[in-house]
This record gives structure tokens, sequence and C-alpha cells, in this order.
């Protein structure tokens, strides 16, 4: 597989350690009970929108650092310690996302 660190591949075969998903969170927001039928629902809609070309970048996803509960993101900023010093932390639809700053482009003439 070309991107073994995807999203895709965290929730179809989640790693022991080192989890960027927080999958309990995404099981609430997803409505569903368990991680199996998380599974098996992600990759139906995976198939259902590769078929239906419905493929669309979802800015909350791609655009962030870490994206789940208040915990998650805490636990998040925590383990990357000093790196995190500048990273903002926006609440969106009930979900913690941990981004970069904006900063404005500036230009010192």
């Amino acid at each position: 597989m070309k991107w073994l660190q995807s999203g895709f591949n965290e929730i179809q075969s989640p790693p022991e350690k080192y989890q960027l998903i927080d999958r309990k969170k995404l099981c609430q927001l997803v409505d569903v009970k368990s991680d199996d039928e998380l599974k098996k629902n992600h990759l139906t809609w995976v198939k259902e929108g590769l078929i239906k070309s419905q493929i669309v970048r979802d800015e909350k996803w791609t655009g962030s650092l870490a994206v789940g509960g208040k915990l998650f993101a805490e636990k998040y900023i925590e383990a990357v310690g000093i790196k995190a010093k500048y990273r903002e932390v926006k609440v969106i639809d009930n979900c913690h996302l941990v981004k970069e700053p904006s900063r404005p482009y500036k230009i010192d003439l």
C-alpha cells in the first residue's frame, strides 16, 4: 500500500500503540456501537464513495494535526511537547481540532 500511515489504514487495522485517531469519539460521531461496526461501515462508505466519485476533501480532517475529543486533543498536545507551543485548538461540530497557528504572510523588505 502506498499510504501506510493513512486514516483509512488506521481505521481498518488500528495499531496497538501510537494511535492518531480517537476511535471512541469517531464511533460516537458516526453513531456506531463497536469497533467492528466502525470498520465495516467505514469500508462500505469508502467503496460507495469511490463508485459514485463522491470523494471530497473535508478541511476539518485533512487540515488538522489531530481531531477528537477534548481529552484526546490535550493528550496530543502534551505528547508533542514543545513542538505544540503555538498550536491552536478549535472546536467545530463538537470536535476538538489541533491546528497549525494561522499566521498571515508577511514580507519584510
